[in-house]
Parts: C-alpha cells; sequence; structure tokens
C-alpha cells in the first residue's frame, strides 16, 4: 500500500529548505575534499589517485543522501526517489560526452589547419593513462556530484512548482552561486561560465530527461579543459581566447542546436513506432 502522503506536494517553503540541505550537504563534502594534501603535480598518478577515492566517496556520500531524503522526508517510492540516479545509463553518459568531444575535436582541428596546434608532450602511454585517470577523477569528484545536486535533485524540486526556463535559470544560479562561495569569490570571467555550464547542462538535462547525458558532457567538458589546460601531457599553440572557443563556446552553442532538433525529431520517431 503506498504512504499516504505519497504524490502529494509538499509546502511551498519547504523548497528552499529541502534544496538548501542538499546543497549544504555537497558544500561540506567538497570543502572536505578540497581540504586534502595533493601533490604539486597536478598530472601525477597520486594526484590523480587521491581525487579518485575521494570523489568516489563523496559520489556515495550524495547519492545516499539525496534517496534518503527523497525517500524519508519527501515520501517518494524508491523508484520515485531515484528518479533516474540508481541506474547509470551508459548510453546516455556517451551521448553527453560526444556532444561536446565532436565540435570540440572538429575547432582543434580546424586550428591546428590555421597554425594553432594541440601538440602531444608525452608517450602515447603517458598520455593515455593520463586522459583515462584524469577522466575517472573528473567523472567521480566533479560531474556526478554536481550532476547529481543540481541537474537531479534541484531540478527535480523545482519541478514540483516550476516549469522550463524558471527550473533551468534558478538551478544554475544556485549551481554558479555555490562555486562562489566555495572559491571564497570568482571574477566575472569565471562567474559566467559557470551559469553557462548551469544553463547549458541543464538545458540537456530538461530536453533528454537523463541527468546522465549532463553527466556526460560535464565529464567530457571538464577533462577536456583540464587536460589541454592544465597538464603538460597537452600543450595548444594558441590563445586563450581559442582555445576557450573551442572548449567551451562553439561545443556549448553546438549542443543547444543538437538536442533542440535532434531529441524532438527522436521522440517524434519512437512515438510513430510505437503505433
Amino acid at each position: 500500500m503506498a504512504h499516504p502522503s505519497a504524490n502529494r506536494l509538499l509546502p511551498t517553503w519547504s523548497l528552499p529548505v529541502r534544496i538548501l540541505g542538499i546543497a549544504g550537504m555537497m558544500a561540506g563534502g567538497l570543502y572536505l575534499v578540497m581540504l586534502l594534501p595533493m601533490p604539486s603535480d597536478p598530472s601525477s598518478h597520486s594526484t590523480l589517485g587521491v581525487r579518485i577515492l575521494a570523489g568516489s566517496l563523496l559520489s556515495v556520500y550524495l547519492m545516499a543522501g539525496i534517496l534518503v531524503v527523497a525517500r524519508f522526508v519527501e515520501r517518494k517510492t524508491c523508484s520515485e526517489a531515484a528518479f533516474d540516479i540508481g541506474l547509470c545509463r551508459g548510453r546516455a553518459v556517451l551521448y553527453g560526452a560526444l556532444l561536446w568531444v565532436v565540435p570540440a575535436t572538429s575547432v582543434f582541428a580546424l586550428l591546428t589547419l590555421l597554425g594553432q596546434s594541440l601538440e602531444v608532450q608525452a608517450s602515447a602511454g603517458q598520455l593515455w593513462g593520463t586522459v583515462a585517470l584524469v577522466g575517472v577523477a573528473v567523472l567521480l569528484s566533479e560531474a556526478i556530484p554536481e550532476e547529481l545536486v543540481f541537474r537531479g535533485y534541484v531540478m527535480a524540486v523545482l519541478g514540483e512548482r516550476l516549469h522550463g526556463w524558471w527550473v533551468i535559470s534558478i538551478q544554475a544560479a544556485l549551481f554558479a552561486g555555490l562555486a562562489f562561495v566555495l572559491r571564497g569569490g570568482v571574477d566575472l570571467l569565471d562567474f559566467s561560465l559557470f551559469i553557462t555550464m548551469g544553463v547549458v547542462f541543464g538545458y540537456l538535462r530538461q530536453v533528454t530527461g537523463s541527468v546522465w547525458t549532463s553527466i556526460g558532457i560535464h565529464a567530457a567538458f571538464q577533462s577536456g579543459a583540464q587536460l589541454v589546460l592544465t597538464h603538460e601531457v597537452l600543450i595548444f599553440n594558441g590563445s586563450e581566447l581559442h582555445a576557450m572557443l573551442a572548449l567551451g563556446a562553439v561545443p556549448f552553442t553546438c549542443v543547444i542546436i543538437a538536442v533542440s532538433f535532434v531529441e524532438p525529431a527522436v521522440t517524434r520517431f519512437r512515438s510513430g513506432h510505437r503505433r
């Protein structure tokens, strides 16, 4: 038998309480991770190993916290409480990653033809080893925790009372606000980047209906940006402006355009196929 309060909306005042509660859990977890001693070399296996271990604990901690709140505070069923976070949808992650990888790679290829190349500064083994470790570290310590909270739980809670761009805009502002608090302030460029990430990832989550799609693009974007801008296995022989265009502006624009056309077409195809 369903719980008597199941499927009944909680009071409006509970929305900010629940959202701030989960955001507070995340802020506390991220703050503890930031206190961990890290070797000076970001590409070292020890640094990446610490990030992977800390990220694993953070992801499990936040997933458990969200499920407990959804199940016992909001009185949702287990399937409702999971809101797609309980099972990793591999194809959704890959789809989200490719939405960033394809346009970003295309822009870097074009820049190479124009004399601004992206050069490999390590052996093939070192390169792919670093790429794999950075990817796993970003996935566990950044993409999964941040997407589960903001594009998962926060958007689900906001969706109880709001719709469309209101949900996307508010969660994006909260996402940027948390970054501002944790970093003790950010400059205008960084703040605009967080807002853009929040909007693009939120839109992707809204259109595709899967938080794992936004996890995929988040992991791809952050991994690519860190490899190009932070790690010495890759060196971009071009301006910082062109690097940011290739890493962020062009891929994010392509993502919005692509999902705006592709997802409705896929939905129509599936509907027709069911008939």
